[in-house]
């Protein structure tokens, strides 16, 4: 939305973040952690399927408009549905792009991946997690954060 109404600057960003939460689940569909953001492309460059996206992320890191922000990240999109597809962690699922309701922007509908891996949950425990609960990584990236293990067991605590 950010591009639409002229703000380039943000519409960048917000490209770049995405980029980073794509290269963030390829790491997850092969069983790798993530590393520090300073090896982060480096470490992402060296997955199996980073070839698959590395041309739209250039692109569309690249690009000076929003629209053409906008066409690589949905290639992005679509090759992440395919990665979820090889995977068989879950039920395949079609890849592609929509549109946001009725605004001029395309998504992808992430609801149908997440359905398709929660239905793929065996342990009771698990099942009974809140769905929208993740790592500590997926709230902050600080590393000062991350390594505290006592703000980690607070955390734990609050969510647990």
């Amino acid at each position: 939305m950010s591009g639409s109404i002229n703000d380039n600057i943000g519409s960048a960003l917000i490209c770049s973040r995405l980029f980073a939460y794509i290269m963030r689940l390829c790491f997850l569909y092969e069983g790798q952690y993530p590393p520090y953001w300073k090896w982060f492309g480096t470490a992402f460059s060296q997955l199996k399927y980073a070839g698959d996206f590395e041309d739209a992320m250039q692109s569309g890191l690249a690009a000076r408009e929003w629209q053409e922000r906008e066409k690589y990240l949905s290639q992005a999109y679509i090759a992440l549905g395919k990665l979820h597809n090889q995977s068989r962690l879950a039920q395949k699922i079609e890849p592609g792009v929509m549109r946001y309701y009725t605004r001029p922007f395309m998504v992808v509908d992430t609801q149908k991946y997440k359905s398709a891996l929660r239905a793929e949950i065996k342990s009771e425990s698990v099942k009974l997690l809140p769905p929208n609960i993740g790592s500590i990584d997926q709230i902050s990236d600080q590393t000062d954060f991350l390594e505290n293990n006592d703000i980690r067991l607070r955390i734990n605590g609050v969510w647990g």
